[in-house]
């Protein structure tokens, strides 16, 4: 009896010991037994190699997770897609008009699911709902992208190339230079001569008839004797 005594105690004793340590341990991870929270699914034509486990945020908060991954008809779309099942927090809302997209942190970092708003008046996408997202620009179309603009930029330095290194092209920006200062320059003197005597402005020109008049800026004819 008395070692079934001694036994017993130091199995309640570990008993107590692991109970104590487990609920250290959640209490350090922020761990649940019971995450309370509901389920909505995104539809991809391609999700480029989104896993099972990856964050969900809202604009920019973690509000749940990846749960599952699918490959299904879509009769709407009338083709296949992947559809992922999302977990998202409770007291979370997502609207019907919300937009989903698949992103990632960096150039090669993790990817994650990243979710809008959405309006005011549209109302709450219930439980089990879908919405449909946009698919993520992989590294090799930034890539290609990248390498097309490249060209078209070598292209166009190579035409201007050609026609800078053009001797009649050479030639006519010459002329047009020249004779952008020799009009500066005229500019310029009639500019400093209407300083000085800027009654030159409205000196008209006048001019003679056959019969020896001068005609005015009014119109009239005035005759000059001796003229």
């Amino acid at each position: 009896m008395p070692k079934a005594n001694t036994e017993l105690r130091v199995g309640i004793f570990v008993l107590v010991g692991l109970v104590v340590f487990g609920f250290i341990i959640f209490s350090i991870g922020d761990f649940t037994l019971v995450k309370n929270g509901y389920f909505i699914k995104a539809r991809f034509d391609d999700i480029s190699g989104l896993d099972v486990g990856a964050p969900v945020d809202l604009i920019g908060v973690k509000v749940g997770e990846v749960k599952g991954i699918d490959i299904i008809y879509d009769k709407l779309l009338d083709k296949k897609i992947v559809e992922l099942k999302l977990w998202i927090k409770n007291g979370v809302v997502v609207k019907r008009d919300a937009n989903v997209r698949l992103r990632r942190l960096g150039l090669m970092g993790e990817q994650y699911v990243h979710l809008s708003l959405g309006s005011d008046e549209i109302p709450l996408l219930s439980e089990g709902g879908v919405i449909y997202g946009e698919d993520m620009i992989s590294v090799d179309d930034v890539t290609k992208e990248v390498f097309l603009v490249t060209q078209e930029f070598k292209k166009t330095l190579r035409c201007v190339n050609e026609v800078v290194g053009d001797n009649k092209f050479r030639s006519d920006l010459k002329d047009i230079a020249d004779n952008t200062k020799n009009a500066t320059e005229n500019l310029e003197d009639l500019t400093a001569d209407l300083k000085a005597n800027p009654w030159k402005l409205f000196n008209v020109p006048k001019a003679k008839n056959e019969s020896g008049s001068i005609k005015t800026s009014s119109g009239n004819y005035v005759f000059q004797e001796g003229k």
